[in-house]
């Protein structure tokens, strides 16, 4: 067997410390958008992928489909519902345009990693403004998430915790 250059170091390649930068990069950006736009888009079950352009108005959809699930299992009123509808009409177009700002971001790093050759400057202002974009999107979501509960009573959020902890086995 012939001997190898490799040699056992403790600290990762500049390469492998590009990659894994990429990787949490991409992760950062994608996932709270594609979280916020609903499970099937977060996970790519049966809704991601089907061909074509999400539309704002298809977002609202599915939005409108979650919180149809969720206030059915908490018996929620009509007025509630009429409450959560117009707080998820303000969310919609704020999402999609996190949406669009999200591509935006991917375009710019595909391109800088896909060219001729790598500009690590350029690679650290997109992880910035990546960072800065899902900071954005987490407050964002946070926000309407404090909006959606106030409209429940604390009944009904303890109803929604005890069903998505027996969901999730808790």
């Amino acid at each position: 067997m012939s001997e190898s250059n490799y040699t056992s170091s403790p600290l990762p390649s500049r390469k492998a410390l590009i990659f894994g930068a990429l990787f949490l990069l991409a992760a950062v950006v994608t996932v709270p958008l594609a979280m916020a736009s609903g499970p099937k888009a977060a996970f790519g079950h049966h809704g991601c992928h089907r061909g074509g352009d999400v539309t704002e108005e298809a977002m609202r959809d599915r939005m409108d489909l979650g919180a149809t699930f969720v206030l059915g299992k908490i018996d929620a009123t009509a007025e509630q519902r009429a409450e959560v509808d117009v707080i998820l009409d303000e969310l919609a177009p704020e999402l999609f345009a996190m949406r669009a700002e999200g591509a935006e971001l991917r375009g710019a790093l595909h391109d800088a990693i896909g060219g001729e050759t790598i500009d690590a400057e350029q690679l650290e202002q997109l992880r910035q403004q990546g960072l800065e974009h899902a900071d954005e999107a987490s407050r964002l979501v946070l926000g309407a998430v404090v909006e959606l509960a106030e409209v429940l009573t604390p009944e009904q959020r303890a109803e929604l915790i005890e069903k998505a902890e027996a969901f999730h086995g808790e």
